[in-house]
This record gives C-alpha cells, sequence and structure tokens, in this order.
C-alpha cells in the first residue's frame, strides 16, 4: 500500500532531536557508520534538534529523503532551511526533487569550499526549479491588469520576474 503523500505547509523541526515525520536516510559512498541522525545537541530554532550528516572519509555522500510532498494548490512552491555552514570545507549539499516518474531535479548546490566568513547557522531558501516540478492542478494567470497570459497551466517556469496573479491570487515571482 502506498501512503498519500504529505501536503503543503510541510514543516519539520526535527524538535528535541527526533523526525515527526517519515524520513528515509542511505548512505550512498562513505562506510557504515555514516549517515544521517537526529540529535538534540545543535539547533537554531529553540526546539533542540536538528538532522546532522555525520562523515568520517573525505568523500562520504547520503541521502536525507521524505516521503512525497504534493504541491497541489501551490502556484510557487518554495523550500526554506538551515544548515550548518562550515566555509572552506570540501563539501557540498545538494537539494534534489523527485518528480512522479522518479528521475530528479537539481534545485541548488551548495558548495562549502566556495563559501567564506565564519562558521554558522544560515538560512536557505530554493524557489527557482520547485516550479518545474509538476503537479495535476492547472490554473489561469493573469497580469495585474487582468489579461490572461497561460491558460490550464501546469508551471510558473519562464514568467518573467513581477507579480501575477494565479489562482486568484496575488503571486510574486522573485529571484
Amino acid at each position: 500500500m502506498t501512503e498519500a503523500p504529505y501536503t503543503l505547509p510541510f514543516f519539520e523541526s526535527f524538535a528535541g532531536g527526533k523526525g515527526a515525520r517519515y524520513w528515509a536516510s542511505d548512505v550512498r559512498r562513505g562506510n557504515s557508520e555514516e549517515g544521517f541522525g537526529f540529535t538534540n545537541l545543535y539547533y537554531v530554532d529553540n526546539d533542540k534538534g536538528c538532522a546532522l550528516y555525520n562523515s568520517t572519509s573525505h568523500n562520504g555522500e547520503a541521502v536525507l529523503a521524505s516521503r512525497k510532498i504534493s504541491l497541489s494548490g501551490a502556484a510557487i512552491p518554495f523550500l526554506y532551511f538551515y544548515y550548518y555552514a562550515l566555509p572552506g570545507e570540501a563539501m557540498k549539499l545538494k537539494v534534489l526533487a523527485y518528480k512522479n516518474g522518479g528521475s530528479a531535479d537539481t534545485l541548488k548546490i551548495i558548495d562549502n569550499n566556495a563559501l567564506s566568513g565564519h562558521d554558522g547557522w544560515l538560512i536557505v531558501t530554493v524557489r527557482s526549479g520547485i516550479d518545474k516540478v509538476t503537479t495535476n492542478d492547472t490554473y489561469d494567470v493573469f497580469t495585474l491588469q487582468g489579461v490572461c497570459i497561460r491558460r490550464q497551466a501546469t508551471s510558473l517556469a519562464g514568467l518573467k520576474l513581477g507579480v501575477y496573479i494565479v489562482n486568484g491570487k496575488k503571486t510574486t515571482i522573485g529571484k
């Protein structure tokens, strides 16, 4: 039996070092001591919890994944999360979105080696690319002047930066 997808808004804080939802972790490269776990030793939002990746090698790679999340009803879906940045370290954080067919889109790659400054928590917002993940919903897109520029759209990809009316709601397309 397939589990129903999570619905929006989807939120997880790993409060108290525990996941309130289903999370899967898999070590892709490295040894069996590597991977994700939950801890209450590090946190950014006073909930005393986070997901923590432990790597004992320089080429370790692991995946932390939730169950499917439905984007139904979201005109401009986005993802935001905190991560502990280690500027100058040879490690990367890759954000992927898997489509219904099983293929993945890379939405963002954060390269700690390219960062400068001090170690610490940073917030990441990913908007670009999530709108390429298809939903079953269609909607009409209008300018603020009421001109319909897309009918039965399934994506907002390719729209210029600006403000539009999507599903009757004012929606901003930004960087």
